[in-house]
């Protein structure tokens, strides 16, 4: 690749970089309102899967409470070893059961909570920008990885923030 012949004032380069991060501080707030609408939409199946969950592990528990007292009935001879060894078995299969749907639900809870984007980085920092009119260097750290320049009329500019960008645009552009 060579240089690039000729020059571009330093002033059309703040100009791009400037509209550019205002473009993505638009983004970051519709990426909040879809932000906003899915955990409206999530956090009621989220509270209910939640809710599930704990009903099993009281379930789980209540399992571990009747082996022990099956375990005294049998030590104390109230039931023969077969009865014991098959109602321990059926019991263990159950709690594994629980076990196993509860371990689901709480997957599907991480994935809801994620469609979400709790904790999202670009929408936080990209929206506390918000009103702009100017470049500063503070801003140009933060958020510029990179200004590339390959003519007059082309520049290039890396975000820190690329990934979450793309995610959101993504997202914006999906509808969810």
């Amino acid at each position: 690749m060579g240089c690039m012949k000729g020059s571009i004032k330093e002033g059309n380069i703040k100009d791009a970089v400037l509209s550019v991060l205002q473009q993505q501080i638009i983004l970051a707030s519709t990426a909040k309102s879809f932000q906003k609408a899915n955990e409206k939409t999530f956090m009621p199946v989220i509270e209910k899967l939640a809710c599930e969950t704990q009903i099993l592990r009281k379930l789980i528990e209540k399992i571990k409470i009747t082996k022990m007292a099956l375990w005294e009935n049998y030590h104390s001879g109230s039931i023969s070893r077969e009865s014991y060894q098959s109602d321990n078995r059926k019991l263990d299969e159950q709690a594994a059961s629980y076990e196993a749907k509860a371990a689901e639900l709480n997957e599907q809870v991480q994935k809801l909570q994620s469609e979400i984007g709790i904790e999202d980085t670009f929408i936080e920092r990209f929206g506390g920008l918000a009103g702009i009119n100017e470049l500063t260097q503070d801003i140009v750290d933060e958020f510029v990885k990179a200004i590339y320049v390959y003519a007059y009329d082309r520049i290039e500019i890396s975000f820190n923030y690329s990934d979450h960008y793309a995610k959101e645009l993504a997202r914006a552009r999906a509808g969810v």
